[in-house]
């Protein structure tokens, strides 16, 4: 899509048919002319100038067609500028959201890293509990066990 708006052949232009520069006659079919197989042609007047009025109107049209051409040109330029702009807001966008997501990660590190060390300190009381526990039971046992034997 770049390549089609860098590339100035990309945009398609108008050009004057080459039936319009030439003059013809049309078929003629019972004294009438047919125009569906043939192309319409001005009818031809010369002014003081020694142009044809064909020529005229030719002229106009190449003009016309020049200035369609021109605009769609500047149109390619400003969509190559406008997607230009686009991708530019769209990069900074995406910086600033990055940016803010490194800094909340950072942020909610913090916090995750408290919590993690205040699990882990947990797990090591139980594990001592655990252990004590242990100890107390088969003291437990062992009690048991001296009272039952007499």
């Amino acid at each position: 899509m770049d390549s089609q708006l860098a590339n100035k052949e990309a945009i398609p232009r108008f050009k004057v048919p080459k039936s319009a520069l030439s003059s013809g006659t049309g078929k003629q079919r019972n004294k009438e002319i047919d125009y569906k197989n043939e192309p319409r042609t001005a009818v031809v007047q010369t002014n003081d100038t020694g142009t044809t009025s064909r020529e005229v109107l030719n002229d106009r049209a190449q003009q016309l067609i020049d200035k369609l051409n021109e605009k769609r040109k500047k149109d390619a330029t400003i969509l190559a500028d406008f997607k230009k702009s686009l991708e530019d807001q769209a990069a900074n966008a995406y910086s600033t959201v990055e940016q803010r997501m490194v800094q909340m990660y950072e942020r909610h590190s913090k916090i995750v890293q408290e919590k993690v060390q205040e699990l882990f300190a947990i797990l090591d009381r139980i594990a001592k509990q655990e252990e004590e526990l242990c100890r107390f039971r088969s003291a437990l046992g062992m009690l048991y066990s001296d009272v039952r034997e007499p």
